[in-house]
Formats: structure tokens, sequence, C-alpha cells
């Protein structure tokens, strides 16, 4: 299986149908376009930007959700290694991850959902 295109991605408007169109940007072109029909409600507008938010914030998540496995792993290596892994593995490094891969999983949330981390 290939690989999505990278991130960051964000979302924006189509400058030459700014109350039509919102666009899902990539780093250099974008990704796909978000329809803001004229027919619509306020609410479903307001929906539509929700949606685009958190199909922006994937990377980000992916990632996130990468590095939480990635920490458990590690926990999980360091308690089952004995005095082999404490030779190898520092809690203290370990812990540093772990937190690091939280506060990713807490900003890419924050972003899908359009508020601050």
């Amino acid at each position: 299986m290939g690989t999505h295109t990278p991130g960051p991605w964000s979302v924006g408007r189509d400058s030459n149908y700014p109350s039509s169109f919102g666009i899902i940007e990539g780093p250099s072109f974008p990704i796909s376009y978000v329809l803001y029909a004229t027919d619509v409600t306020f609410e479903m507008g307001e929906q539509r930007d929700r949606d685009a938010r958190l199909i922006a914030a994937a990377p980000a998540l992916l990632e996130a959700l990468e590095g939480l496995v990635r920490a458990k792993d590690e926990v999980e290596t360091y308690l089952k290694g004995g005095q082999m892994a404490a030779m190898v593995l520092d809690p203290a490094e370990i812990k540093a991850r772990g937190n690091a891969a939280f506060e990713a999983a807490r900003a890419a949330i924050a972003m899908a959902k359009g508020s601050a981390a």
C-alpha cells in the first residue's frame, strides 16, 4: 500500500469562489475541495467547516497515534526486558517520549476540532 500526501494539511477557501468551495491544502497542492452549496443553512456550512478541519488533521492524527503506539511498545519492552532493557532503555527518556506522544495527540485533536491545544 502506498503512502498518503505528507502533512501538514490545512483548510482554506478557493479565492475564485470563496463562498462556494473550501480547499484542503497539502504542502504543495490541493488535496480536496469541500463544496459549500448556496442553498445550505448556516449550521450546515459550519458542519462542513468542521468536517474539513477533521480531514485536514488526518496526517497529524495518524502521526500522533503512531507515536502513542511506539511509546506503549517502549514501555512494554522495558518492563519485559529486565536488566538488559534497563541498560539500553532510559526510563526518563521513555517517559519523555510518552509525554511528547500525548502532547502530539492533544495538538492533533485540537487541530481536528478547530480549537487551541
